[in-house]
């Protein structure tokens, strides 16, 4: 057979038997003799709708030092003063990234786009997008796009990878995306398929970045694994090392109730149809005390307070202090859930001023962040007129600011992974001043965020796809590619199949903190050999 790699002078090794192949105007990556990506070397920065133009796009230099190769094309730009395009191979993955001269704020990175007639191309089988909805590794059938609102849903942020697999030689490889802390200003990444095997990847920035002088793009990751999963942890492992950012604290270093099973009341709440109250909590927790069930943590969902800023439905919840104090006595903490983007509740002149998207909580404006340490002060304290909870169960994530028109806030240079970090980073903090043990339930599965997570939700399931466990185990294999020693909250599923949910939660502790959801749709019996489980998942944490 033709082998493609004898079309370019020079090979560049990867991992095993993989090469960059490097041209004048192209790069291409090989798994053995299969040429898996043909892309193009330039990348347009369009500018206030104003399209951007290479010419005179040609390779400027090739240098190796100490076994990295650095190749660096050079084009003039109609929108740019100076612009140069930079890939780096190491030996076990490439990285590519655009550095330009020149003022303005970026429409979005059109990543290896070319035209009607010149294009980028791939010629692999297919492509996973790690999300929590799929199961069983499933792979996408087609080259289809990715619109998404957040790449993907669920995990919020997710891993920003596609693992991309090849049925002629059964290898796996990725094109994932990444950039230094405080330079993550976006919040997709979507795959653009064009005719012929064509495609592109779209960032957009919609204008939040300012450039005014030399500026360095995020950064488009290459690189390979045995299967899906490993392509997720490699770049993963490249992300946390190359823009150094902190590990996971560890499960060693955790105070063992957070490891302890949970008992978390939306399923009770959708079970019934009921909204979150006082009363009904208590029957809860005596249900689970005549059964001899020991749960570490109960989680009080939706409902529980007046809004976002954490004053308590007293309706609802006459005594939000004496159920926690009482909880407290048999050994259990209580964790309040939270929608962390909803506005009600805070005040007026501290949110976005969206112009068509929902309005939502600023955390790029200090006025907002004081309210917000005052109300997470008093949910968790033990002061006089706190609530003396002990941590945030943190929900709907992805809902930050977005929009194409843009949104009026405090820093109009912060979007996206960066507008998330903020929010995520002020709940921790002043959660951990508050109460220097609470416990941070969250979803972010992406490396930027692993320092200010304590505990990983796999989220909820509706029954939609095959065997709940299989879906469970997914989601754990994802979230601890990224994060290898997380703890993870196995959450439950909403669904009448009542053999599903058994199967479910007896399966949770092989892969994670046991959790139950709801108490109703089973009856003592089956409630005593989860009982069976926990006990025994409880000994080996002990």
């Amino acid at each position: 057979m033709v082998d493609l790699r004898k079309r370019f002078d020079k090979l560049y090794p990867l991992s095993g038997d993989r090469f960059v192949g490097v041209s004048d105007a192209r790069f291409s990556l090989f798994s053995g003799q299969w040429e898996l990506f043909s892309l193009l070397a330039g990348s347009p920065v369009p500018v206030g709708g104003v399209a951007d133009t290479d010419t005179d796009l040609h390779l400027e230099s090739v240098n190796t030092v100490d076994g990295i190769t650095t190749v660096t094309w050079i084009a003039k730009s109609n929108l740019w003063e100076k612009k140069s395009y930079v890939l780096t191979i190491d030996g076990t993955c490439a990285a590519y990234k655009i550095v330009l001269q020149g003022k303005g704020t970026p429409d979005r990175i059109e990543f290896f786009k070319g035209d009607e007639r010149v294009f980028s191309q791939y010629f692999t089988s297919g492509y996973m997008t790690p999300q929590f909805q799929d199961v069983d590794h499933e792979r996408a059938k087609s080259m289809g796009g990715t619109e998404g609102k957040l790449m993907p849903l669920r995990c919020a942020p997710p891993p920003y990878v596609f693992p991309f697999w090849n049925d002629y030689n059964d290898d796996w490889c990725g094109i994932g995306i990444a950039a230094p802390a405080g330079q993550n200003n976006y919040e997709r990444l979507i795959y653009r398929p064009k005719r012929n095997a064509g495609f592109y990847l779209d960032l957009p920035l919609l204008g939040y970045t300012e450039i005014n002088g030399e500026w360095t793009s995020p950064t488009i990751w290459f690189g390979f694994g045995k299967d899906d999963m490993d392509v997720v942890a490699h770049w993963s492992d490249w992300t946390r090392q190359t823009f150094a950012f902190p590990a996971y604290h560890g499960i060693k270093n955790v105070p063992d109730w957070w490891k302890m099973p949970i008992f978390c009341g939306w399923g009770e709440q959708c079970w019934h149809a009921i909204v979150s109250n006082q009363k009904d909590y208590e029957a809860m927790a005596e249900r689970i005390d005549r059964l001899g069930l020991r749960p570490g943590t109960i989680f009080i969902d939706d409902g529980w307070a007046t809004g976002s800023n954490l004053v308590v439905n007293t309706e609802r919840w006459p005594d939000l202090r004496a159920f926690a104090d009482a909880q407290h006595k048999k050994g259990r903490r209580v964790i309040l859930w939270q929608h962390v983007w909803d506005r009600f509740g805070f005040s007026e002149s501290n949110l976005t001023k969206p112009k068509t998207y929902k309005q939502t909580v600023d955390p790029t404006n200090p006025a907002f962040l004081a309210e917000l340490r005052e109300s997470i002060h008093r949910a968790l304290s033990s002061d006089e007129g706190c609530y003396n909870c002990d941590g945030f169960k943190m929900d709907f994530e992805d809902n930050l600011p977005r929009e194409e028109a843009g949104t009026e806030q405090y820093d109009t240079h912060v979007y996206g992974l960066e507008m998330m970090r903020r929010l995520f980073e002020a709940y921790y903090k002043y959660a951990k001043e508050a109460k220097p043990d609470a416990l941070i339930n969250t979803s972010a599965v992406h490396p930027y965020f692993s320092d200010i997570c304590d505990q990983i939700r796999l989220h909820d399931y509706w029954g939609t796809e095959r065997c709940t466990v299989a879906m469970m185990k997914y989601r754990t294999a994802l979230t601890r590619a990224v994060m290898p020693d997380v703890l993870i909250d196995t959450d439950h599923e909403h669904t009448d199949n009542v053999q599903q949910a058994l199967y479910k939660s007896l399966a949770d502790s092989s892969y994670g903190v046991p959790c139950l959801y709801t108490l109703s749709c089973y009856t003592d019996e089956e409630l005593l050999e989860i009982k069976k489980n926990w006990d025994a998942y409880i000994k080996t944490i002990e």
